[in-house]
């Protein structure tokens, strides 16, 4: 997908929005909204996931670095505890608190409504 691609799917579910360049009007800028910055983690989580499995051996064309220090960024997983998460085994889904009870209403509901 081209670049250009990318930021307009990305402003058609909000993440950014464009304005006006400040040197030429004719041109816009896009700046990332919060929701923008939310997805940040993800991105750059997938980017690392084609540069592993899709790029070549020179890697991707891509790189986050650190604008302090310079050096590539990646992304963790962390439970509340801060403890770091290596492999999808260490992990369980289930529903959050109060949504198993949330869930089997509108099922009930739409069983309802269907009568």
């Amino acid at each position: 997908m081209r670049p250009a691609c990318v930021c307009v799917a990305v402003a058609l579910v909000g993440a950014c929005g464009n304005q006006p360049t400040k040197h030429r009007r004719e041109r816009h800028q896009y700046l990332l909204t919060e929701k923008g910055h939310d997805l940040f983690a993800a991105v750059t989580a997938l980017m690392h996931w084609g540069d592993r499995w899709e790029a070549g051996p020179e890697g991707g064309p891509v790189v986050a670095r650190h604008r302090d220090c310079g050096e590539p960024v990646h992304v963790e997983l962390r439970c509340a505890h801060d403890h770091r998460v290596f492999e999808v085994e260490e992990t369980e889904s289930g529903p959050r608190p109060g949504l198993a009870h949330l869930s089997i209403q509108r099922h009930r509901e739409r069983r309802c409504s269907t009568m």
